[in-house]
């Protein structure tokens, strides 16, 4: 009877503890932009990112805080990915179609089709724009994708101009946490390791986006003057 007790007792702590320990939350497009939300539905690939619940407000917002950030680099780099494939994909096939075009294969050389740099893709796309052989769906492709891009990079902004702010706020947060989560006066060990893995998670993505977010809007800049570009009509030409 006392084991069987015992046993009770344990598994209720056991029970406690686990209702007590810090869960997570995963956010989606709509929380960066309810304009982006459409884009989950039409099989974009997109990075979901999560971050820790704890059962303190100010370490909540910071969680969440920094995890869009790191969300809107992640769904930047997958929109960046999208559509530079989708420009080589449209620049092979328009190179496929022309041969015997001498000005098509001067500005290619010898490089396959399938090999095509971003910079090439763009040059045989433009050719192809002053021709009139861009297609209505290939203009309104462009056209929509140059500002999707332009909400990605109004995000980025954001986390570029904030991120310095929240790192230095997380590694305040780090020297609190022992005081912060405690149970009368002992600290709540099965909370405590979670926030602080939580808090170096996120301050490590902080300083990813502050590093590398700059050298991203650089590439997103070039995606987007040339798509605007591209959206637009060109001569028709003569058969």
């Amino acid at each position: 009877m006392r084991q069987t007790r015992v046993f009770t007792v344990g598994a209720a702590i056991v029970l406690f503890l686990m209702a007590c320990a810090p869960s997570r939350d995963v956010l989606t497009l709509s929380d960066l932009d309810p304009k982006l939300e459409f884009l989950e539905l039409v099989g974009m690939d997109v990075v979901l990112v999560d971050y820790p619940v704890v059962g303190i407000d100010r370490y909540n917002e910071f969680f969440k805080s920094s995890a869009l950030i790191y969300f809107a680099m992640a769904f930047s780099i997958s929109m960046v990915n999208d559509a530079t494939a989708n420009l080589k994909n449209y620049a092979r096939d328009h190179v496929a179609g022309a041969v015997m075009d001498e000005n098509i294969q001067e500005l290619i050389g010898d490089t396959p089709p399938d090999q095509l740099s971003t910079e090439q893709s763009l040059a045989v796309m433009r050719m192809e724009r002053e021709r009139g052989r861009i297609s209505d769906h290939e203009r309104e492709y462009f056209a929509a994708t140059a500002g999707h891009l332009g909400l990605a990079t109004l995000a980025l902004a954001r986390g570029i101009k904030e991120a310095p702010t929240l790192i230095k706020r997380g590694k305040r947060l780090l020297l609190n946490v022992v005081s912060d989560f405690n149970l009368f006066g002992f600290p709540k060990f099965w909370e405590i390791r979670p926030v602080y893995d939580g808090l170096n998670e996120s301050i490590d993505r902080l300083t990813y986006v502050a590093e590398r977010a700059p050298i991203l809007v650089e590439d997103i800049a070039v995606l987007i003057s040339g798509f605007k570009e591209l959206s637009e009509g060109g001569e028709v030409e003569e058969l």
